[in-house]
């Protein structure tokens, strides 16, 4: 029909076409098998996927989003905290922000070993809900240092929580780590697994 514009595409000769429709070379392609070949051998087991469960995937790249947005929570939630305490206004006591944060520190770490002291034999028993409840205190950790920009005036408390759930949450995390991760090794290579 007059008046129609058809739009044909030609098929590119003897070249690839790379990123953004561009010609890719021979050595592009090679650098970028190269580049696979790489990480895999350094971020996956040796003889994956054989050495392996099916799921082992999949649960790396949930595993690797969740610790990605864990530490953008957590570098937020000190940032708050340091606003929260006076850190970068003209008025405030370097001494008393120092004092504020050791002992938020001092007390967490006395509340998540206490925690650990009553509930350490049971991470082996259900290492799923454990290591699903250190992720959820972890969160909660996050909450409470953000809600001490909010309410300054009860720093020492809000901090000290935060603390201990997000101390908690690392040593319960980690005590399930190897049982979870066992699941995944079908060769007797646990150590390469995690």
């Amino acid at each position: 029909q007059a008046g129609r514009l058809r739009v044909v595409s030609e098929p590119s000769k003897g070249a690839s076409a790379g990123l953004g429709g561009q010609r890719c070379r021979p050595w592009c392609t090679a650098s970028f098998q190269a580049l696979v070949m790489l990480a895999r051998k350094v971020f996956l087991p040796i003889d994956y996927p054989q050495s392996v469960t099916p799921n082992y995937l999949a649960f790396v790249r949930a595993m690797s989003m969740q610790m990605l947005f864990s530490h953008i929570s957590r570098v937020l939630a000190t940032q708050a905290m340091l606003l929260a305490v006076g850190v970068g206004a003209k008025e405030a006591l370097p001494m008393a922000a120092v004092t504020a944060w050791v002992l938020k520190d001092g007390l967490g770490q006395l509340m998540a070993i206490a925690f650990g002291t009553l509930i350490n034999t049971r991470f082996d028993s259900d290492p799923k809900r454990f290591r699903f409840q250190a992720a959820m205190a972890s969160k909660i950790a996050d909450v409470l240092s953000v809600f001490t920009l909010g309410r300054p005036e009860y720093f020492l408390l809000l901090s000290t929580l935060g603390s201990a759930f997000a101390r908690v949450s690392a040593s319960a995390a980690q005590s399930c780590r190897a049982k979870v991760y066992e699941t995944f090794a079908c060769q007797e290579n646990l150590g390469d697994v995690l």
